[in-house]
């Protein structure tokens, strides 16, 4: 028979290149780029172990997020989620742009602050999650957005169903980090 069931976020949190060594795991996410050309990304992850039978087959999935705030003079721009390929801390610093990571909290130059870093500042494709997105969608100011179900979407999903240990979640990017103003600010589970 089929269901649907939906999940909200286990771990959430936002890397910011403005305050590198600073995490907003206990607030609202942000991707994009500032008007100052600063980015940021969010980590968003769900933990599938008793939400969704052991055996399951996934035939859709999809992710809605809410859009709080846009900067003024917002510029429209995709944004994809990308498979995470390592483990990462969410924390628990708030604040608009974090406040210095305690041990373990994931920051813009760390997975796992301090000693844990990414690949390069902010994560890098190949090596800290998958270049190619599952999923995109074009985000222009606030409201409701859903990333519709894909081919690679629900293949993610139903990796991280058959294998738990290979599930660190999605990293929201804007596909237009080159361009100033693309900055979104998101609910997230805290919200």
């Amino acid at each position: 028979f089929g269901a649907t069931v939906t999940l909200q976020p286990t771990a959430d949190t936002s890397l910011f290149e403005t305050n590198p060594d600073s995490n907003l795991g206990a607030t609202d996410l942000a991707s994009g780029t500032t008007a100052k050309a600063k980015k940021s990304r969010a980590l968003i992850y769900f933990d599938l172990a008793g939400q969704l039978p052991s055996g399951a087959t996934i035939t859709s999935a999809e992710l809605s997020l809410r859009v709080t705030k846009a900067p003024p003079g917002a510029v429209p721009s995709t944004f994809g989620l990308h498979r995470v390929l390592k483990v990462w801390g969410e924390g628990t610093q708030s604040g608009l742009i974090g406040d210095p990571a305690a041990p373990d909290e994931a920051t813009w130059n760390a997975r796992l602050f301090p000693a844990t870093l990414w690949s390069a500042p902010g994560a890098a494709a190949p090596a800290d999650f998958v270049a190619k997105a599952s999923g995109t969608r074009q985000i222009a100011g606030a409201g409701n957005f859903t990333f519709a179900s894909t081919a690679d979407l629900v293949a993610d999903v139903q990796g991280w169903l058959a294998n738990p240990q290979s599930n660190f979640g999605w990293i929201l990017i804007s596909q237009s980090e080159g361009v100033n103003r693309t900055a979104r600010r998101f609910g997230s589970a805290e919200d």
